[in-house]
């Protein structure tokens, strides 16, 4: 959203509608997708339901060729997005705990609002629980400001830390994923028989 606003200098009311709208088809698509059921959200953490590995797999593949097709079309200055910083030490500690969080709940932000509007007040305490995690975040930032800049790398994008074109980098990540489908599939196979 944030380079509509910039480039085309677009009323913030307007930039305001656009994310709801853009965050409601989101939402949809995470119901259709079945991803409000906690069951099909930690089913990859079980070997049960592959699904969510799919799609986050197939993401990362359509958004990478999306953007750098843009990029070589001259229509996306790569330089105007924003790409964050690595702290690998707080990234890593927060990631074991997004995972611990997301295995007991079977919930992550984005699914817990979607099973929140379908009616489970299990979602609604992962909510509540998210927000106190914050809360504590912001108002103790001093004492885990350490922590949260610990393992500073600068930003680091898989091209330049290989030292390889892009589109090599892309293209590994597309084979990757393909081996990987195919793997999930011969797997979910021999399960169902």
């Amino acid at each position: 959203m944030a380079p509509i606003l910039k480039f085309y200098h677009v009323p913030f009311f307007w930039y305001f509608v656009l994310t709801l709208i853009t965050g409601f088809f989101f939402g949809i698509t995470l119901a259709i997708s079945g991803f409000y059921d906690t069951k099909k959200l930690t089913g990859v953490f079980f070997f049960d339901d592959m699904a969510v590995l799919k799609v986050m797999f197939s993401a990362i593949v359509v958004a990478s060729i999306g953007l750098y097709l843009l990029v070589d079309l001259g229509t996306l200055d790569l330089t105007r997005l924003y790409i964050p910083k690595t702290y690998w030490i707080s990234q890593l500690v927060g990631g074991l705990l997004f995972g611990i969080g997301f295995m007991l709940s079977g919930y992550c932000p984005g699914t817990s609002f979607v099973s929140l509007a379908y009616g489970s007040i299990d979602a609604l305490f992962v909510i509540l629980g998210m927000i106190f995690g914050m809360w504590v975040f912001g108002f103790g930032y001093k004492l885990w400001k350490g922590l949260y800049l610990a393992g500073y790398l600068g930003r680091i994008t898989l091209d330049r830390l290989f030292g390889m074109n892009r589109w090599i980098i892309i293209g590994a990540v597309f084979v990757i994923a393909v081996f990987a489908f195919i793997q999930i599939e011969i797997f979910e196979q021999k399960k169902k028989s």
